[in-house]
C-alpha cells in the first residue's frame, strides 16, 4: 500500500484544510513504522480524514485502532465517520465519550490528539493518556 493508494479514499473525506497532504503523508509514514498489533488511538475524529489513513494502514499492517469522540449534537458527523470507517473493512473500537472518561488498559503505540484544541484540554489529554 502506498501513500497515493491511501489518499484515494482520504481525499474524499472532509477537506484538505482538516489535514493537509504533507500532514497526511507524515502520519502515513509514522503509522507505517509501527510493528504488527500496535495500538493507534485518535482523539477527535470529526468526519475522519486522519482516521481514514489510520484505518487503511491498520488493515494493511495488522494494527489495532481505537477512536475517541463524543460527537455531541452532531449525529450527521458521527454517521459520516462510521460509514467511512466501516467501508475500510477492519474491526475498530469507538468510544463515544469525552477522552478523559476512556480507560484503555493497554499500551498505546501512537496517539493523535486532535480533539478540543484549548491548551488545558490538550494538556488534560496528554496527562490522561501519556
Amino acid at each position: 500500500m502506498t501513500f497515493s493508494d491511501v489518499m484515494a479514499l482520504t481525499r474524499t473525506v472532509s477537506s484538505s484544510a482538516a489535514f493537509e497532504d504533507p500532514e497526511c503523508e507524515a502520519y502515513f509514514n509514522l503509522l507505517g513504522s509501527l510493528p504488527a498489533h500496535a495500538l493507534i488511538v485518535e482523539i477527535g475524529l470529526q468526519y475522519g480524514r486522519s482516521s481514514s489513513i489510520a484505518l487503511q494502514v491498520a488493515k494493511a499492517n495488522n494494527l489495532q485502532y481505537h477512536g475517541i469522540d463524543h460527537f455531541d449534537c452532531h449525529p450527521e458527523v458521527e454517521q459520516a465517520w462510521l460509514e467511512m470507517a466501516r467501508s475500510i473493512g477492519i474491526p475498530f473500537k469507538l468510544s463515544k465519550m469525552s477522552s478523559n472518561e476512556v480507560i484503555l488498559g493497554e499500551p498505546i503505540d501512537l496517539i493523535l490528539i486532535d480533539g478540543d484544541h484549548a491548551y488545558q484540554a490538550v494538556t488534560d489529554d496528554c496527562n490522561h493518556f501519556l
